[in-house]
């Protein structure tokens, strides 16, 4: 057996829409690798990833991922692997419960007109801030100025005693 052959582990799938943009379902990267893919089923959502390594033979090995064939009903994906007697794929599929938003609102959600939450949150966070400081600054400076006055009404009072004193 050469080590220059190489191993096709073709997966089938339904449910899953042809990649047209990264928010579709299936995530390409530049080298047109896999990197995941999302599919619905009964109110399911399980999102795989696929890692760009395998263990050949107990060595680490590069696999590529790709999707090889899409059409409306079906999705073909493989996995490109040395040839091995031995051959460990790691995908990792996790299953999430539909919270009944679209699919594409989960990995990419839309732009919405107005205001969105963090923005709203942003606001009022910076203007708590705002409102906290300026409150901590005009009860200084009101204790201040009280401390201020205060002083110098006994200032006065004693200069005043001096000035009696001096002057019987």
């Amino acid at each position: 057996m050469s080590n220059l052959n190489s191993l096709r582990i073709v997966f089938t799938t339904s449910g899953v829409s042809a990649p047209q943009s990264t928010c579709d379902g299936v995530s390409e990267n530049q080298s047109n690798s896999l990197e995941y893919i999302k599919v619905s089923f009964n109110g399911t959502t399980f999102y795989g990833r696929f890692l760009q390594y395998a263990i050949s033979d107990g060595r680490p090995s590069y696999s590529r991922n790709e999707i090889i064939n899409t059409s409306k009903d079906l999705t073909y994906f493989g996995i490109h692997l040395p040839q091995c007697q031995q051959c460990i794929v790691d995908p990792n599929f996790s299953a999430l419960v539909s919270n009944g938003l679209d699919d594409n609102d989960v990995l990419c959600p839309r732009s919405e007109e107005g205001f969105q939450t963090w923005k709203i949150v942003t606001i009022v966070v910076v203007l708590g801030a705002f409102v906290i400081a300026a409150s901590l600054g005009t009860i200084l400076f009101v204790k201040r100025y009280r401390h201020h006055v205060r002083e110098r009404k006994i200032m006065e009072s004693r200069l005043k005693n001096i000035s009696t004193t001096k002057s019987e």
